[in-house]
């Protein structure tokens, strides 16, 4: 039982680490999308309201602990909002 029940406990454990470091990056995201947008002069609508869209849903994830969706959507926006600055 107790062969068993160590490694049960550590990969609990591992588990819960990895996850929480999903979510510091989901927030780290998140603001790097905030510090991204306010650096673009100007931002044309189509994309600007794809990018709310995205963050809307990656905040909407955030609050359901669901760090995978979060980081998918903060991932995307980033990526829309660098190939708009480049422009």
């Amino acid at each position: 039982m107790k062969r068993f029940l160590l490694p049960a406990v550590l990969a609990l454990i591992a588990s819960s680490a990895i996850a929480g470091d999903d979510m510091s990056q989901c927030e780290l995201n998140l603001q790097k999308l905030r510090d991204l947008k306010a650096s673009i002069a100007v931002v044309p609508e189509p994309l600007l309201s794809e990018v709310q869209t995205l963050r809307m849903n990656a905040e909407d994830a955030r609050d359901n602990k669901d760090a995978q969706k979060c980081l998918g959507y903060t991932l995307q926006a980033l990526q829309k909002l660098r190939t708009a600055g480049k422009t």
